[in-house]
């Protein structure tokens, strides 16, 4: 019995020693640039730490980790208005000693929230009527490299791992809904705003998000372009009889006959439209004026009113001689209403041949060339350059051949100027800011005029100045004092409101009131920018001459002034026809590519070919691939392989891994990475390491524990 329990002391004895072996018992002191910091520490239940338990809290910067087994530790740094960290700790075996080491604290600079997408619930209302407006945003905060996307964020201290955002929704550069709130790291926040116009028009809706939280020195606000809102005033009406009956025009005339206009009016889209369509009345024989049938009238009254006589086709063989067809016209009864023309083909001898015809030529002679690249190869005949047109050219000699391919064919050569080196088109910078000068608003830019001069080419730049806008009260900053700047007023000339036309192309005309200049102006039709112009007259009509397709289409002048101040005409609607039969491309529509879009991960646009095909117009959408991208595409761009444009949580990541394998070297790694600056691996260990070192004591410690188990072992089978 004795024996029994003996044995019993001494396994379980040895079972109490072992864990006592290998379990660690760590002290972390982490040091900052601040005195006053929080850390959090909590225990990750696996490698993903996407469930953690509380561990310790310090505001020292200092705790300790003891326990046996392998696990993972996540520590929060934090501090109020600075740049939160993170670490991830690995620690198993039997580690033991003390870790020192410092963290940055810093405000995060170039803070942006990148917003993913943005939508109106509906792109057509009526003026009463309520438009939703969503926009998705991402946090300005990131989860550093390492760090795995799972690690969860402990509930009581979100707000320091989180970004205060700001959401706001513009229509045509006015301010319509603001929203602020926090957006955890790594993660998408929906933002919803309601709005109902006051007044009718077309609105560009453009949604901004800036960073407000006091983590960021700067921030960078973010745009994205939503779309186009237009808002009808109440319909005029919901059917067509409402719009009146069915009317003809007076009689006119076209293609020599007598026509008239059948009106048939519609309802499209709560507008009245009226639609024209041509009739033929009466077909004349002799013509149309003034609405009527013309008289018969004299055709002729001498033969070169009926055509010009000449050569007709080509040279043909009889008789062994050379012939060609002579076409000669008449005028019969000239002078008559019974005149009309005539003509007669004749052949006429062109050349004898001596040795027979082939071909409409004779055989048997000699053809010096049939091509210039008979008579030789264009080569230098002077190896200086010299300046042409702005470009360096060198003098080539060419070879041409004459009635190639005859009897009559012969060589010659002439010298002419070669386009060696084309030194480019002059261009200008884009204007800066403003500035003041004789008490009104300038800008300028910088151009560069470039040309050939002295055999080579040059660039020389200059200064260019405009004025942006007169002031009355003088200038201060770059603003005038005390006047209010308005936005461009735009005035439609033409064409009329519901014009119905099958005339291609289209000359659409307006003028512009502003006082002060005018940047651009664009033609928009259903809702997209087909022409733009950078040459604004503000005392003249402008226009634009485009062709649309066949069909129903609303269209409006946008345009910007020199602050950025835009502003839109009316809407009209313009009834494109189609003729009886097209004879030429140019009738159908003119030809235009769409914006850029994000298919399969790669870059395309559409490009929309309009054509006349049997007198019928055609449209035909071809997909063209823009850029193969190689890490996605995004809002119609390809994606930044270094991720430049996605702003991240600047903190650390750390691993603590102990080698059991190691004979003598109790050593320790630290990985870090910080978004600041990228650290390599830290050897912390009895050789020049940053932490405490290890005493050899421990060593001593293990072999002693292995003699002292084969002792027991050795007893229990002597007992």
């Amino acid at each position: 019995m004795i024996k029994f329990n003996l044995k019993t002391i001494l396994v379980f004895s040895i079972l109490l020693v072992i864990p006592l072996i290998l379990a660690y018992n760590y002290q972390i002191n982490v040091d900052s640039n601040y005195e006053d910091f929080n850390t959090d520490v909590y225990k990750c239940s696996d490698i993903s730490c996407s469930a953690i338990t509380f561990h310790q809290s310090s505001t020292n910067g200092q705790y300790s980790l003891i326990g046996n087994g392998d696990n993972y530790y996540a520590e929060y740094d934090y501090k109020e208005c600075l740049n939160p960290h993170i670490y991830l700790l690995h620690v198993w075996g039997d580690l033991t000693g003390t870790e020192n080491y410092n963290i940055f604290f810093s405000k995060k600079s170039g803070c942006k929230a990148e917003i993913n997408n943005a939508e109106l619930s509906e792109n057509n209302i009526e003026l009463g009527e309520t438009v939703t407006i969503t926009s998705n945003i991402h946090s300005g905060f990131e989860y550093p490299a390492g760090i795995p996307e799972t690690t969860a964020i402990p509930e009581n201290i979100k707000d320091e791992y989180s970004t205060n955002t700001k959401a706001s929704i513009y229509a045509n550069d006015i301010k319509i809904g603001e929203i602020e709130e926090e957006i955890l790291l790594a993660s998408d926040k929906d933002f919803e705003f309601e709005w109902t116009p006051s007044s009718a028009g077309t609105y560009e809706i453009v949604a901004k998000s800036e960073i407000t939280d006091c983590a960021c020195s700067s921030q960078n606000t973010q745009e994205f372009l939503i779309g186009t809102l237009v808002v009808n005033e109440p319909s005029e009406c919901t059917q067509n009889s409402d719009c009146g009956n069915e009317s003809f025009s007076e009689d006119y005339c076209k293609n020599e006959d007598v026509v008239r206009n059948h009106i048939i009016p519609s309802c499209a889209f709560g507008k009245c439209v009226f639609t024209n369509s041509t009739e033929i009345v009466e077909i004349c024989e002799y013509g149309c004026s003034n609405g009527e049938c013309t008289q018969p009238a004299i055709k002729c009254s001498s033969n070169p009113q009926c055509g010009s006589d000449g050569f007709i086709g080509d040279n043909f063989c009889e008789e062994n001689s050379v012939f060609r067809n002579f076409r000669a016209f008449t005028c019969n009864n000239p002078g008559t209403p019974e005149s009309h023309c005539s003509n007669s083909i004749t052949k006429q001898l062109i050349k004898e041949c001596a040795d027979g015809c082939l071909n409409g030529e004779c055989i048997n002679q000699t053809i010096i060339c049939s091509a210039d690249s008979d008579c030789g190869t264009p080569h230098c005949s002077n190896p200086l350059n010299f300046c042409y047109n702005n470009d360096i050219f060198q003098e080539f000699i060419f070879y041409k051949c004459n009635n190639p391919g005859t009897a009559e064919s012969y060589c010659s050569n002439f010298t002419a100027p070669q386009l060696i080196l084309d030194c480019g088109e002059d261009s200008c910078d884009s204007f800066g800011d403003n500035h003041c000068k004789n008490d009104n608003v300038y800008s300028s830019r910088i151009c560069y005029q470039r040309g050939c001069r002295d055999n080579s080419c040059f660039i020389d730049s200059f200064s260019e100045e405009k004025l942006i806008m007169s002031c009355t009260n003088g200038c201060l900053n770059g603003q005038c004092i005390n006047q209010t700047i308005e936005g461009p007023v735009i005035n439609l000339i033409s064409p009329i409101n519901n014009t119905d036309t099958t005339n291609m192309p289209v000359d659409f005309t307006y003028n512009v009131a502003s006082d002060s200049a005018i940047d651009s102006c664009s033609l928009i039709i259903d809702s997209s920018t087909r022409l733009t112009s950078n040459s604004i007259s503000l005392d003249d009509v402008n226009s634009f001459e485009y062709s649309p397709s066949i069909g129903v289409h609303n269209w409006l002048i946008s345009c910007t002034n020199a602050f950025d101040m835009t502003n839109v005409s009316e809407t009209r609607v313009l009834i494109i026809s189609q003729s009886e039969a097209c004879t030429n491309d140019s009738q159908c529509g003119s030809d235009f590519y769409s914006d850029k879009y994000c298919s399969s991960g790669d870059v395309y646009k559409d490009y929309h070919d309009f054509s006349c095909v049997t007198g019928e117009c055609k449209e035909e959408t071809t997909k063209e691939l823009v850029k193969e991208c190689d890490n996605g595409c995004k809002n119609g761009q390809c994606k930044s392989e270094n991720n430049e444009d996605s702003w991240c949580i600047e903190t650390n990541s750390c691993e603590l891994a102990y080698d059991d394998s190691a004979e003598f070297d109790d050593s320790i790694t630290l990985k870090s990475t910080d978004v600041n600056q990228t650290l390599g691996s830290i050897i912390l260990n009895n050789n020049g390491s940053e932490t405490e070192p290890v005493s050899y004591f421990w060593v001593f410690v293990f072999v002693i524990t292995i003699i002292v188990i084969l002792i027991i072992i050795i007893l229990i089978n002597l007992i």
